[in-house]
Order: C-alpha cells, then sequence, then structure tokens
C-alpha cells in the first residue's frame, strides 16, 4: 500500500525490488491518493497478506483504523517521513512491527529511509532515492524526476510504474 505521490511509488519500487530480489511474491494492494478522505476504506479491502505501509502519514490513521487493519493482515513495514503522533507510535509498539516513524522529521523521505532499511548497497534503490527526493524536497533538479512525477500524477497505471521502476526501468 502506497501513496500516489513520487516518493510513495519509488517506495514501493524499492520494496517490490527487495521482495523480487528474495525470491517473494508481490502485488500492489492499494493507492491511497491525496483525494482519498478515507483510506481505511481501500485498506479493508486487503485481507490476509503481509502488508507494507509506504509514504502514509500514521497520523491519517486511528488507533482504532490500525487495529482494524491488523485484525486481518499483519503489517510487514510502516514507512513515513512526516512526523507521527506519540500515541500512534505507542500503538504500534505494542506489536513488532519494523518501521521508519519517529514525532521528528529525519530530513530524509520514505524512499531513502526503506533503501537504508532495505537494499543500502542496490544501485537501482540508490536511483529511486535520488529522483525520489528530487521531487520530495521540491529540488525540481532532476528532468527524469519531474517526468516521473508527471507520470505518476497523470493517471497512468501506479501498479504498472511501480513494476517497471523496481526492474530498474527509468527512462
Amino acid at each position: 500500500v502506497a501513496s500516489d505521490q513520487l516518493d510513495g511509488v519509488m517506495t514501493a519500487a524499492i520494496v517490490a525490488r527487495w521482495l523480487r530480489l528474495h525470491g517473494k511474491e508481490w502485488k500492489v494492494g492499494a493507492i491511497i491518493g491525496r483525494s482519498d478522505i478515507d483510506p481505511l476504506e481501500k485498506l479493508n479491502t486487503i485481507k490476509g497478506a503481509l502488508i507494507y505501509l509506504l509514504d502514509l502519514q500514521p497520523n491519517m490513521l486511528s488507533e482504532s483504523a490500525i487495529r482494524q487493519i491488523m485484525q486481518g493482515n499483519r503489517i510487514a513495514y510502516w514507512c513515513s517521513d512526516t512526523p507521527t503522533s506519540k500515541t500512534i507510535i505507542e500503538t504500534l509498539g505494542t506489536t513488532p512491527i519494523p518501521s521508519d516513524l519517529s514525532i521528528a522529521r529525519s530530513g530524509l523521505c520514505c524512499a531513502e529511509l526503506t533503501a537504508k532499511r532495505l537494499l543500502p548497497n542496490d544501485a537501482t534503490a540508490q536511483t529511486l532515492t535520488s529522483l525520489a527526493r528530487d521531487i520530495k524536497l521540491w529540488r525540481r533538479s532532476d528532468e527524469q524526476a519531474t517526468r516521473l512525477a508527471d507520470i505518476a500524477a497523470s493517471g497512468y497505471d501506479t501498479k504498472k510504474l511501480i513494476d517497471m521502476l523496481s526492474k530498474g526501468v527509468v527512462w
């Protein structure tokens, strides 16, 4: 499950790459957009899965919503570069969920946090991280990053984009 922003797309591609390199099957269960008023609605369609929540702000979900998601699934990893409330972190702290969440800004985008955790020495992951950082931090100095952000925002099939990026296809 990823946000529809470029950082979320790149983070999902890094996780997909990591899973693929470890011989695991994967699929994108849901893309949460800025216009989604109730992300829980999309998350409730996923059952019996190992879930990676990528570039999703924990503050978007209540404590009860998080517990509801965890009833039918297992959250394998949760990454957000947005400061998170202590209450949410405490709720997650009751279960062993690897996460990159904090109550303060780290200065890193989700793609960076995830690549450091899963694929710290992978050249493709580093490329995806660099492209995500260029857009997330409003540098906009990389034409390729701008082009990919435009593709992600254009309505192009995000799941297909994640698959291609995870294979190193960045045009």
